[in-house]
């Protein structure tokens, strides 16, 4: 309940006034709905344009990620990396340092030298994120998943990218599925990366962005809660959708990838 209530109380306030979000703030059904806020948020979030940025971004993210995790964890879990073991722990040490603020600007001054400083900047710092975390899932997934049919389909003259594509890739669907929508998500919710990349060029904006300028758009911060809370439950919905859709197999996968190996 305690994680439900701040999406309940978010979605009910999107469709009260703000008078009554300031007087009965805590009441959960509003006592005179309305979309207004709905259809405020869509003009002043410049939802659609924002919209189709972060399907841009967050789907490249998602299908390069998940490509990438699959044959990294693969190829480090059958050790045809050379170096793997220093590798691993570089990567481990990726994943616990983290990539805050305090990166944030020479990961921006290496974008601008690349002349990446766009929507493309924003999907490799968000791969170079996360892909950290998915190949050590996938790897550990792997670890665990038997070889010899693997073995049997090089023998039969499918070599080693075959016996990955046939045998590898439909074992692992159910980590490559957690993969994915860890990758959507994680995308999807990316806000200080698509923030610093956008601040001179608001038409190539993320939804996150562009929901959290709806805060100050109108010169009083109170004065659009309302809005912000409908643009927030709007951005927050196609989240939800891909986890209801992938529940299944992210629960088996995440479990996998998390105990085996």
């Amino acid at each position: 309940m305690n994680t439900l209530f701040p999406i309940l109380y978010a979605i009910s306030g999107s469709f009260k006034t703000l008078p009554e979000l300031s007087n009965a703030g805590s009441r959960l059904i509003p006592n005179d709905p309305t979309f207004q806020n709905y259809l405020d948020a869509l003009t002043e979030a410049n939802f659609f344009q924002a919209f189709t940025n972060s399907v841009m971004v967050t789907v490249s993210a998602t299908v390069i990620g998940t490509i990438a995790a699959a044959m990294c964890g693969y190829a480090f879990a059958r050790k045809m990396v050379p170096g793997s073991k220093l590798l691993l722990v570089l990567m481990g040490a990726g994943i616990f340092l983290g990539a805050g603020t305090a990166t944030i600007y020479p990961r921006y001054v290496m974008a601008q030298a690349l002349e990446i400083n766009n929507l493309v900047g924003v999907v490799v710092l968000q791969l170079a994120e996360i892909t950290l975390l998915t190949t050590f899932l996938v790897r550990a997934y792997c670890l665990d998943m038997g070889e010899e049919v693997e073995h049997a389909a090089m023998i039969d003259g499918c070599g080693t990218f075959g016996a990955f594509w046939h045998v590898g890739i439909p074992s692992m669907r159910p980590i490559l599925t957690t993969a994915a929508v860890l990758t959507f998500q994680w995308s999807w919710n990316s806000f200080q990366v698509p923030l610093v990349f956008t601040l001179s060029r608001p038409e190539l904006q993320t939804l996150t962005v562009s929901v959290f300028a709806i805060k100050s758009a109108g010169g009083d911060g109170f004065g659009q809660y309302t809005i912000l809370l409908a643009g927030a439950v709007m951005a927050v919905l196609p989240i939800v959708v891909v986890y209801i859709i992938a529940q299944r197999y992210f629960m088996d996968g995440l479990t996998a990838g998390a105990l085996k190996g």
